[in-house]
C-alpha cells in the first residue's frame, strides 16, 4: 500500500522502475512469500505484499539502512532484511528476485527453495530447462515448471 509513510521513504530513494514493477507484480497476490537478493527494491515489494498478506525476506551484506527505511515506512511487519546467506535459509518462496546474474552455486540454492509455479525475476535468462522464460520490463521472468 502506498500510503504517505511509504511515499515519503520512496521519495528519498533513487528512482526504481524495477521496484515499481515488483510492486505491481506482488500487490494482487495472496500470501506471497518473496526472496530478494540483494535488498534493492525491498520497500516497493513490502508495500505490495502488504495488500493481501505475505512477506519479503531480503538478503544483503548491509541490512541496516534498508531495515531503517522499512521501519520508517511502517513496513517492517511485512519484510525483513538480513545479512544471512541463502544456504542458511530453510524456507520456500513464491517469488524470487535476483538483482544480479546468479552464479551456478546461487542458482542451485535458489532452485532448492522454490516449487513448481514459483516466479523467478532475474536480469537475464538462466539456462535451466525446468523454467519457462519470457522477458518483460527489461527483466527475465521465469516460471518454475518442476
Amino acid at each position: 500500500m502506498l500510503d504517505d509513510r511509504v511515499r515519503e521513504v520512496l521519495a528519498r530513494e533513487a528512482p526504481d522502475e524495477t521496484g515499481r514493477f515488483l510492486f505491481a507484480l506482488t500487490a494482487p497476490q495472496t500470501d506471497c512469500e518473496v526472496l530478494e537478493i540483494p535488498a534493492r527494491s525491498t520497500v516497493w515489494i513490502a508495500a505490495g505484499v502488504r495488500y493481501f498478506g505475505g512477506r519479503v525476506l531480503a538478503l544483503d551484506d548491509e541490512p541496516e539502512s534498508i531495515t531503517a527505511d522499512l521501519e520508517s515506512a511502517g513496513l517492517d511487519e511485512w519484510a525483513a532484511v538480513t545479512d544471512r546467506t541463502l544456504d542458511t535459509i530453510d524456507d520456500v518462496f513464491d517469488v524470487v528476485v535476483l538483482h544480479e546474474p546468479p552464479d551456478p552455486v546461487l542458482w542451485s540454492l535458489v532452485r532448492e527453495r522454490v516449487e513448481p509455479g514459483a516466479l523467478l525475476v532475474v536480469p537475464a535468462r538462466v539456462d535451466d530447462r525446468d523454467v519457462e522464460w519470457t522477458d518483460a520490463a527489461g527483466l527475465a521472468l521465469g516460471v518454475v515448471l518442476r
